[in-house]
């Protein structure tokens, strides 16, 4: 593999990262909306976002991982909603059209990021994701090390990202890094964890 380098996106990243997306994040909400929701609205909004920021992993000129963060998740969340309902719920019922039962889980997950009281951890790792051929050859390690470096330069004191309940390798990876599974939940089906950072 070539040197690892992590800088900031831009839109000239948005095709590989929707791509990568797409391919690395198969159980992903977000990717059920569809390509053109991941390519028109949601890393543009994340690149424009003065809330958080989306890192890229490069081996070369090829990406082959990313991470989203935010430096307050309330407002990072509050920015992706306010500045593109309709593009959202224009997506979300395309989605519904191809399978009605998305209807459902769309209205689920906008209750519960509308209805989910503050989390005293504002930082969050809300997105991360290595392509298949690089994993285990430590980019991931290297993002999260990124997305905390960011997160101390905006005096945030500690991290916390959420993950399905069944992905060990994801879990173990935060375990090496000290990180704790602080509390289980249950979202369209499916149990999650919340997983904590040490004091940043």
């Amino acid at each position: 593999m070539d040197a690892l380098t992590i800088d900031r996106a831009t839109t000239r990243d948005i095709a590989a990262l929707a791509a990568l997306h797409t391919g690395s994040l198969p159980d992903d909400f977000l990717r059920s909306l569809g390509l053109g929701f991941l390519e028109r609205v949601y890393y543009p909004a994340t690149i424009e976002s003065p809330h958080g920021a989306l890192l890229v992993a490069r081996a070369g000129q090829r990406t082959i991982g990313f991470v989203t963060i935010a430096h307050k998740t309330s407002a990072f969340a509050g920015h992706m909603l306010r500045g593109h309902l309709l593009e959202l719920a224009g997506c979300a019922l395309a989605a519904a059209a191809r399978r009605p039962a998305h209807l459902l889980l769309s209205a689920e997950v906008l209750w519960s990021v509308i209805m989910a009281p503050p989390d005293p951890i504002e930082g969050e790792i809300v997105l991360i994701a290595v392509s298949a051929d690089a994993r285990g050859r430590g980019v991931g390690k290297a993002l999260v090390r990124e997305a905390l470096e960011y997160l101390r330069r905006h005096s945030v004191p500690q991290c916390r990202t959420k993950t399905l309940a069944a992905n060990a390798s994801v879990i173990a990876m935060y375990h090496g890094l000290g990180w704790h599974v602080r509390d289980r939940f249950r979202l369209i089906g499916r149990d999650y964890v919340t997983i904590v950072s040490p004091a940043l």
